[in-house]
């Protein structure tokens, strides 16, 4: 084997990538996270949404530019247009700033022996003889070049359908009804909003096998979109319908339009081949039902640092991996069996509203009991 020039090179650094640099918090662990956009957390690609456990559990502060606003309230509606109130006195949510999100883990990341290096595309990653030579393009002065490393362990966080995980030895296909479509416009008002307040509309005759969502980022700023499974429809004009029917009376201008697709597949397994790793949408760890997928990219990346370091440090084998996400990966199972019955029926989907309304009966009762247990599985 020859001289590596890393241990671990980590291909993408979004949230699943930086938070797994994040966790290999060990100086003489030399490792290089390859990111292709210009700059760490642009352009934003997100409704930016997270709850609060997400920050907690990373030890994240809960104040700073990374928060546009704190969620304490969800109002949801149905097909049939019943509406759901939710008071979160127990748990709460944040709107990101998804940009400066970003740019706070890869501060928190840095270190010596660590490099993050922006506008580099990885082209290739090889298996030979227990390691990884990885091909990567990135600008040199005036120059584009063709610059090849090698390292002991790859982590995949380049995303859904990335390539990068087919010649590591995965083959992941996906159904048309396991691609979610999404359209989103953030949105600036003259009147103000309610700003702690997010609302989602779930099955209207817009969004079929989806919901529209409004996202607040501030009394005035709202990231305001749908997401429907992929097929042909005119997503910016049933957004426009949309929001002129929820808007009615209100002025606004666009801010920023963003569009793309989202992984609703169960989760990929194995999460890991050889010594190289899947975290985030590269392993559709997201949830099914609503796309959401910043806390769970961020849990399976934490993982992902922790088994690597006990891994360097001779303390455990890369399969432990797939003991961490086995958790995770039963969340996302179930999110993904109920995205399937809810996608295919409006009734099924009025079937939960109905039960939602027993448990908020309940939740008036003993709210620990619906905020602590009855949801747990949406922590992430």
């Amino acid at each position: 084997m020859p001289m590596l020039e890393k241990d671990v090179v980590i291909v993408g650094g979004s949230v699943s990538g930086l938070t797994t640099a994040m966790y290999l918090d060990r100086r003489d662990i030399l490792c290089t996270v390859y990111d292709e956009r210009s700059q760490i957390g642009e352009p934003v690609i997100c409704a930016e949404g997270v709850i609060d456990k997400v920050l907690k559990d990373h030890k994240i502060p809960e104040t700073g530019n990374h928060i546009a606003t704190k969620i304490t309230r969800v109002v949801m509606k149905s097909p049939k247009g019943r509406v759901i109130e939710l008071e979160l006195d127990r748990r709460c949510g944040y709107i990101l700033n998804r940009d400066k999100f970003e740019q706070l883990l890869a501060n928190r990341a840095k270190r010596d022996n660590l490099d993050i290096v922006s506008g580099a595309k990885v082209l290739s990653v090889k298996r030979a003889d227990g390691y990884y030579k990885v091909k990567y393009r990135m600008p040199v002065l005036d120059k584009v070049m063709d610059v090849e490393t090698t390292c002991r362990v790859v982590v995949i966080a380049s995303g859904m359908r990335t390539p990068i995980a087919k010649q590591c030895g995965w083959n992941i296909n996906y159904k048309r009804e396991d691609v979610g479509a999404c359209y989103q416009y953030t949105l600036e008002f003259d009147e103000e909003i309610p700003s702690n307040e997010i609302y989602i509309h779930w099955g209207s005759k817009y969004t079929p096998g989806g919901y529209f969502w409004v996202f607040p980022k501030g009394k005035h700023i709202a990231n305001v979109g749908l997401g429907v499974i992929s097929q042909d429809i005119n997503l910016p004009k049933n957004l426009d319908s949309l929001i002129k029917e929820h808007f009615s009376g209100y002025h606004y201008r666009r801010l920023r339009t963003i569009g793309g697709v989202v992984p609703l597949a169960p989760p990929v397994k194995p999460c890991y081949r050889d010594n190289a790793l899947l975290v985030g949408d590269a392993g559709n760890y997201t949830f099914a039902l609503t796309g959401g997928g910043i806390g769970t990219g961020m849990l399976s990346g934490k993982y992902a640092g922790e088994t690597i370091k006990g891994y360097l440090d001779c303390e455990n084998e890369i399969s432990d991996y797939e003991l961490r996400m086995q958790g995770l990966i039963k969340k996302l199972t179930n999110s993904y069996n109920l995205k399937t019955k809810m996608i295919h029926s409006n009734r099924v989907v009025e079937w939960y509203f109905t039960l939602a309304k027993i448990i908020l009966f309940i939740n008036k009762i003993a709210p620990n009991f619906v905020q602590e247990n009855a949801f747990k599985n949406l922590r992430y």
